[in-house]
């Protein structure tokens, strides 16, 4: 027993000594006490603080005005124009274009407060003002799809398996069309903000595949048949079509190549 004496009382005393030693130490050393702050430093504290806070708060400042400035200023691209419009209803506010050429129609006055917003905002061949709303955005066109007599665009067409009465027709087209400044508004409510190419290749597809059912391989192929007793019937259907459900009008049809298509070996 006396053997386990020594350890314990060595256990007992270093602990002692790392309890108490830190308190012993704070009691000898009067540099340790704390020492109040002075006026002036408190104020130097406070001024900083809101140095701080002022630079914090214009930095947040900027970064929102920076945001701001690219949601609501638009910038029109060169031969282009860029129509603002409202979103739940699809009804132009404002464009890029000049009054003198044309100037798009704008919301309905029987919306009061649209027309308001309509007036407010900035618009010039360069820049357009958007409101910092959801319920308005942009959309930007070529100049040449609003000129109903120049040549507006091109969508060039494929259209596969043609149908005819004595085998199948493979046929490549260009279409030119353009977008009528009147019924921009309804090609909104139709189409959407984007451009109509995927729409005038499917009724030209279904277009041709409604004629061509019709004839034969031979009035289909040779050109100067396919004229009179193809491509005439197939531009009026196309062009009643495409402004019906798309308000787009047909400007020209040309066919750049007919020919039979292919047949599996079983066929």
């Amino acid at each position: 027993m006396p053997q386990f004496v020594l350890p314990v009382c060595v256990c007992v005393l270093l602990f002692a000594c790392i309890t108490l030693l830190p308190f012993s130490c704070l009691r000898s050393a009067p540099s340790l006490d704390i020492i109040p702050m002075t006026p002036a430093v408190v104020s130097m504290r406070e001024k900083n603080n809101g140095l701080l806070l002022s630079f914090a708060v214009t930095a947040m400042g900027v970064a929102c005005l920076v945001k701001l400035y690219k949601r609501c200023f638009v910038r029109v691209p060169p031969h282009c124009v860029t129509v603002v419009y409202e979103t739940r209803r699809n009804s132009v506010l404002a464009s890029s274009m000049e009054e003198a050429n044309n100037e798009l129609p704008q919301v309905s006055h029987f919306r009061p407060l649209m027309y308001i917003v309509s007036l407010l905002l900035y618009r010039s061949k360069k820049l357009v003002i958007v409101p910092p709303t959801s319920f308005f955005s942009t959309f930007t066109l070529p100049c040449s799809v609003l000129d109903e007599s120049g040549d507006g665009e091109v969508v060039d067409c494929t259209v596969e398996d043609i149908h005819v009465t004595d085998g199948s027709v493979r046929m490549v087209m260009t279409i030119r069309y353009c977008i009528p400044v009147d019924e921009l508004e309804r090609y909104l409510a139709a189409v959407g903000p984007t451009a109509p190419n995927e729409r005038i290749a499917l009724a030209a597809a279904g277009a041709a595949r409604a004629r061509g059912a019709e004839l034969s391989v031979g009035l289909i192929i040779n050109k100067s048949k396919r004229d009179t007793a193809f491509l005439e019937p197939f531009r009026a259907h196309l062009s009643s079509k495409l402004m019906s459900e798309s308000c787009v009008k047909v400007l020209d049809v040309v066919v750049e190549a007919a020919e039979i298509a292919d047949r599996s070996l079983g066929g």
